[in-house]
């Protein structure tokens, strides 16, 4: 496990993406425009619309890069999430077994609480998902899904009372990453 709220694994340098260039430019292009951020003279970002949390997905064969295109990624778009850079990769974990949801939630609350409340983190994955919801709605936040089987692993991280037009007062973005044989 990361020790860190901020866990995205080493990037792959610009180079490393032979062909991938005008994708990379054309997916970075299109994240700014539409969550209408700006970067201005002093170099910081403002979002100027109210925030919410995007989904966005990537799907490619095993073996094409596809997990390495969304990290590039993520380290691309890091600097619009001050607060927490939040990573699983669902084809492993320790001892080669598959983490579940309800522990990757606790092992995310445990780094996103204040020490003192950790004993507060709630036993239950609904409950667990609930509680990150209410980080989402107070920070900035990136999240990376990676190597993703199925729907149910995406839901997950997002309770049934999660809604695209609920008012967020900071940007989330959950970047979902899934390979195919």
């Amino acid at each position: 496990y990361f020790q860190s709220a901020f866990q995205l694994p080493p990037d792959i340098a610009d180079f490393n993406f032979t062909g991938r260039a005008a994708e990379i430019k054309q997916i970075l292009q299109f994240y700014l425009e539409q969550t209408k951020v700006k970067k201005f003279r002093s170099g910081d970002y403002r979002q100027l619309n109210h925030s919410v949390i995007e989904l966005c997905a990537a799907d490619g064969r095993r073996g094409l890069g596809t997990s390495a295109l969304g990290i590039h990624l993520a380290h691309r778009l890091g600097d619009h999430f001050p607060d927490a850079h939040l990573y699983v990769n669902f084809s492993h974990g320790d001892n080669d077994q598959a983490w579940s949801p309800r522990d990757i939630l606790w092992h995310w609350l445990n780094l996103l609480t204040e020490k003192e409340y950790i004993h507060q983190i709630p036993r239950g994955w609904y409950e667990r998902s609930l509680e990150l919801q209410e980080f989402l709605k107070r920070e900035n936040i990136l999240i990376v899904l990676d190597n993703v089987s199925d729907e149910t692993q995406v839901e997950s991280f997002l309770s049934s009372e999660y809604s695209p037009t609920d008012q967020y007062s900071h940007h989330c973005l959950i970047l979902i990453i899934s390979q195919r044989p």
